[in-house]
Protein backbone atom coordinates (compact mmCIF):
# COMPACT_ATOMS: atom_id res chain seq x y z
CA UNK A 1 0.00 0.00 0.00
CA UNK A 2 1.19 3.64 -1.03
CA UNK A 3 -0.03 6.76 0.99
CA UNK A 4 -0.56 9.54 -1.32
CA UNK A 5 -0.12 12.79 -0.30
CA UNK A 6 -3.63 13.68 0.36
CA UNK A 7 -3.82 11.16 2.98
CA UNK A 8 -5.28 8.29 1.20
CA UNK A 9 -3.66 4.25 1.19
CA UNK A 10 -4.22 2.98 -2.46
CA UNK A 11 -2.68 0.23 -3.70
CA UNK A 12 0.14 -0.26 -6.32
CA UNK A 13 -0.20 3.20 -8.39
CA UNK A 14 -3.27 4.18 -6.78
CA UNK A 15 -1.80 7.98 -5.56
CA UNK A 16 -0.67 8.74 -9.63
CA UNK A 17 -4.10 7.62 -10.99
CA UNK A 18 -5.50 9.65 -8.50
CA UNK A 19 -4.01 12.71 -9.10
CA UNK A 20 -4.00 12.19 -12.74
CA UNK A 21 -7.84 12.19 -12.69
CA UNK A 22 -7.97 15.22 -9.94
CA UNK A 23 -6.25 17.27 -12.49
CA UNK A 24 -8.21 16.69 -15.08
CA UNK A 25 -11.56 17.49 -13.32
CA UNK A 26 -9.70 20.52 -12.28
CA UNK A 27 -8.75 21.24 -15.57
CA UNK A 28 -12.06 20.68 -17.19
CA UNK A 29 -13.58 23.18 -14.44
CA UNK A 30 -14.87 26.56 -16.16
CA UNK A 31 -13.24 30.46 -15.28
CA UNK A 32 -14.85 32.10 -12.61
CA UNK A 33 -17.92 34.11 -14.59
CA UNK A 34 -16.08 37.14 -14.14
CA UNK A 35 -13.19 35.64 -16.23
CA UNK A 36 -14.90 34.60 -18.39
CA UNK A 37 -16.90 38.08 -19.18
CA UNK A 38 -13.47 39.57 -19.36
CA UNK A 39 -12.13 36.97 -22.19
CA UNK A 40 -15.33 37.70 -23.74
CA UNK A 41 -14.91 41.51 -23.48
CA UNK A 42 -11.71 41.91 -24.10
CA UNK A 43 -11.99 39.63 -27.71
CA UNK A 44 -14.90 42.26 -28.69
CA UNK A 45 -12.77 45.46 -27.92
CA UNK A 46 -9.55 43.95 -29.77
CA UNK A 47 -11.91 43.57 -32.93
CA UNK A 48 -13.21 47.12 -32.28
CA UNK A 49 -16.84 46.22 -30.95
CA UNK A 50 -17.01 48.64 -28.50
CA UNK A 51 -20.69 48.51 -27.32
CA UNK A 52 -20.37 44.70 -27.01
CA UNK A 53 -17.36 45.18 -25.10
CA UNK A 54 -18.88 47.31 -22.55
CA UNK A 55 -21.37 44.92 -22.44
CA UNK A 56 -19.20 42.43 -20.94
CA UNK A 57 -17.00 44.58 -19.18
CA UNK A 58 -20.21 46.13 -17.29
CA UNK A 59 -20.91 42.06 -16.72
CA UNK A 60 -17.41 41.81 -15.00
CA UNK A 61 -17.43 44.80 -13.13
CA UNK A 62 -21.13 43.67 -11.51
CA UNK A 63 -19.77 40.12 -10.63
CA UNK A 64 -16.05 41.62 -9.20
CA UNK A 65 -16.26 45.42 -8.84
CA UNK A 66 -12.73 46.16 -7.83
CA UNK A 67 -11.11 44.15 -10.38
CA UNK A 68 -8.36 46.60 -12.58
CA UNK A 69 -9.01 44.58 -15.70
CA UNK A 70 -12.69 45.44 -16.13
CA UNK A 71 -12.36 48.81 -14.75
CA UNK A 72 -9.85 49.43 -17.08
CA UNK A 73 -11.41 47.97 -19.98
CA UNK A 74 -14.68 50.01 -19.16
CA UNK A 75 -12.39 53.15 -19.85
CA UNK A 76 -11.09 51.82 -22.93
CA UNK A 77 -14.35 50.86 -24.42
CA UNK A 78 -16.23 54.10 -23.41
CA UNK A 79 -13.12 55.77 -24.97
CA UNK A 80 -13.39 54.33 -28.33
CA UNK A 81 -17.56 55.09 -28.77
CA UNK A 82 -16.32 58.52 -27.90
CA UNK A 83 -17.43 58.86 -24.50
CA UNK A 84 -14.16 60.24 -22.95
CA UNK A 85 -15.75 61.71 -19.67
CA UNK A 86 -17.56 58.86 -18.95
CA UNK A 87 -13.72 57.15 -19.42
CA UNK A 88 -11.91 59.04 -17.26
CA UNK A 89 -14.62 58.25 -14.80
CA UNK A 90 -13.78 54.35 -14.67
CA UNK A 91 -10.30 55.69 -15.28
CA UNK A 92 -10.25 57.58 -11.72
CA UNK A 93 -12.06 54.74 -9.95
CA UNK A 94 -9.05 52.50 -11.30
CA UNK A 95 -6.80 54.71 -9.74
CA UNK A 96 -8.46 54.88 -6.44
CA UNK A 97 -8.18 51.05 -6.69
CA UNK A 98 -5.02 50.18 -8.10
CA UNK A 99 -3.04 52.72 -9.21
CA UNK A 100 -0.24 50.62 -9.63
CA UNK A 101 -2.18 48.99 -12.48
CA UNK A 102 -1.61 52.00 -14.94
CA UNK A 103 0.71 50.30 -17.53
CA UNK A 104 2.06 52.99 -20.20
CA UNK A 105 -0.84 52.01 -22.86
CA UNK A 106 -3.41 53.12 -20.03
CA UNK A 107 -1.68 55.90 -18.91
CA UNK A 108 -1.85 57.18 -22.69
CA UNK A 109 -5.54 56.63 -23.52
CA UNK A 110 -6.20 58.05 -19.98
CA UNK A 111 -4.41 61.45 -21.23
CA UNK A 112 -6.18 60.92 -24.65
CA UNK A 113 -9.56 60.75 -22.67
CA UNK A 114 -9.03 63.84 -20.62
CA UNK A 115 -7.30 65.63 -23.73
CA UNK A 116 -10.53 64.97 -25.99
CA UNK A 117 -13.05 65.83 -22.57
CA UNK A 118 -11.60 69.03 -22.54
CA UNK A 119 -11.92 69.58 -25.93
CA UNK A 120 -15.49 68.88 -25.69
CA UNK A 121 -15.89 71.02 -22.87
CA UNK A 122 -14.23 74.22 -25.50
CA UNK A 123 -16.51 73.55 -28.02
CA UNK A 124 -19.14 74.13 -26.02
CA UNK A 125 -17.38 77.01 -24.69
CA UNK A 126 -18.14 75.73 -21.18
CA UNK A 127 -15.01 77.54 -20.14
CA UNK A 128 -14.72 76.46 -16.05
CA UNK A 129 -15.79 73.40 -16.47
CA UNK A 130 -12.89 72.81 -18.89
CA UNK A 131 -10.59 74.27 -16.70
CA UNK A 132 -12.03 71.71 -13.53
CA UNK A 133 -10.82 69.05 -16.10
CA UNK A 134 -7.64 70.00 -17.09
CA UNK A 135 -6.36 71.39 -13.69
CA UNK A 136 -8.79 69.72 -10.57
CA UNK A 137 -9.01 65.80 -11.74
CA UNK A 138 -7.04 63.35 -10.88
CA UNK A 139 -6.26 62.08 -14.29
CA UNK A 140 -4.99 66.14 -14.94
CA UNK A 141 -2.38 65.33 -12.25
CA UNK A 142 -0.70 62.02 -14.41
CA UNK A 143 -1.29 63.88 -17.67
CA UNK A 144 0.66 67.06 -17.89
CA UNK A 145 1.41 67.78 -21.03
CA UNK A 146 1.77 70.72 -23.50
CA UNK A 147 -1.28 69.81 -25.41
CA UNK A 148 -3.79 69.84 -22.03
CA UNK A 149 -2.06 73.34 -21.11
CA UNK A 150 -2.38 74.27 -24.33
CA UNK A 151 -6.32 73.74 -23.92
CA UNK A 152 -6.31 75.13 -20.43
CA UNK A 153 -4.63 78.41 -21.74
CA UNK A 154 -7.30 78.35 -24.33
CA UNK A 155 -9.66 78.07 -21.71
CA UNK A 156 -8.76 80.86 -19.27
CA UNK A 157 -8.41 83.30 -22.29
CA UNK A 158 -12.00 82.64 -22.86
CA UNK A 159 -13.14 83.02 -19.48
CA UNK A 160 -11.20 86.38 -19.07
CA UNK A 161 -13.33 87.77 -21.77
CA UNK A 162 -16.34 86.22 -20.73
CA UNK A 163 -15.94 87.91 -17.39
CA UNK A 164 -14.87 91.16 -18.94
CA UNK A 165 -18.23 91.43 -20.79
CA UNK A 166 -19.95 90.74 -17.79
CA UNK A 167 -17.89 93.60 -15.83
CA UNK A 168 -16.11 91.14 -13.66
CA UNK A 169 -12.95 91.98 -13.85
CA UNK A 170 -11.85 90.65 -10.65
CA UNK A 171 -12.22 87.23 -12.23
CA UNK A 172 -10.75 88.54 -15.66
CA UNK A 173 -7.68 89.11 -13.69
CA UNK A 174 -7.25 86.02 -11.97
CA UNK A 175 -7.48 84.20 -15.45
CA UNK A 176 -5.12 86.36 -17.13
CA UNK A 177 -2.63 86.20 -14.30
CA UNK A 178 -3.19 82.41 -14.29
CA UNK A 179 -2.06 82.12 -18.20
CA UNK A 180 0.79 84.65 -17.85
CA UNK A 181 2.07 82.47 -14.88
CA UNK A 182 1.59 79.61 -17.54
CA UNK A 183 3.09 81.18 -20.53
CA UNK A 184 4.98 84.10 -20.06
CA UNK A 185 4.35 86.97 -23.02
CA UNK A 186 1.46 85.14 -23.97
CA UNK A 187 -0.04 87.84 -26.50
CA UNK A 188 -4.12 87.54 -26.51
CA UNK A 189 -3.48 87.46 -22.20
CA UNK A 190 -1.17 90.26 -22.34
CA UNK A 191 -3.14 92.34 -24.97
CA UNK A 192 -6.23 91.61 -22.87
CA UNK A 193 -4.93 92.67 -19.37
CA UNK A 194 -3.73 95.99 -20.96
CA UNK A 195 -6.79 96.70 -21.97
CA UNK A 196 -7.85 96.68 -18.54
CA UNK A 197 -4.78 98.78 -17.35
CA UNK A 198 -5.42 101.07 -19.72
CA UNK A 199 -9.12 101.95 -18.64
CA UNK A 200 -7.94 102.42 -15.29
CA UNK A 201 -5.39 104.79 -16.58
CA UNK A 202 -1.33 102.61 -16.01
CA UNK A 203 -0.07 103.36 -19.29
CA UNK A 204 3.34 102.94 -17.62
CA UNK A 205 2.30 99.29 -16.71
CA UNK A 206 0.92 98.32 -19.83
CA UNK A 207 3.62 99.23 -21.31
CA UNK A 208 6.01 97.27 -19.31
CA UNK A 209 3.62 94.76 -20.20
CA UNK A 210 4.02 94.60 -23.70
CA UNK A 211 7.67 95.02 -23.38
CA UNK A 212 7.51 91.82 -21.35
CA UNK A 213 6.03 90.13 -23.60
CA UNK A 214 7.99 91.55 -26.68
CA UNK A 215 10.61 89.46 -25.07
CA UNK A 216 9.14 86.37 -25.40
CA UNK A 217 7.57 87.08 -28.65
CA UNK A 218 9.13 90.10 -30.85
CA UNK A 219 7.78 89.32 -34.38
CA UNK A 220 4.01 89.08 -32.87
CA UNK A 221 2.63 91.89 -35.19
CA UNK A 222 -0.16 92.65 -32.28
CA UNK A 223 1.76 93.22 -29.72
CA UNK A 224 4.26 95.67 -32.17
CA UNK A 225 0.88 97.62 -32.86
CA UNK A 226 -0.37 97.33 -29.57
CA UNK A 227 3.37 98.94 -28.64
CA UNK A 228 3.57 101.26 -31.27
CA UNK A 229 -0.04 102.79 -30.50
CA UNK A 230 0.28 102.88 -26.74
CA UNK A 231 3.74 105.39 -27.61
CA UNK A 232 2.29 107.48 -29.60
CA UNK A 233 -0.39 108.65 -27.08
CA UNK A 234 0.47 111.98 -26.09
Amino acid sequence: MRRCAIGWSLPGGGCALLLLALAASCASEPPPPHQAALREAEAELAMGNAASALTGFLRAHELAPDHPAALGGLALAELQLGRPAAALGWFDQLERIRADAFDAELTAARCDALLAAVTAELDREAWAAAIELAERTPSAVVCRAEPLSTLAIRAHVAGAAQAREANQIAAAIDHLAWVLAEQPGHADATLAVVDLLLREGAQDEALRLLSEALAHHPNDERLIEATVDLLAEP
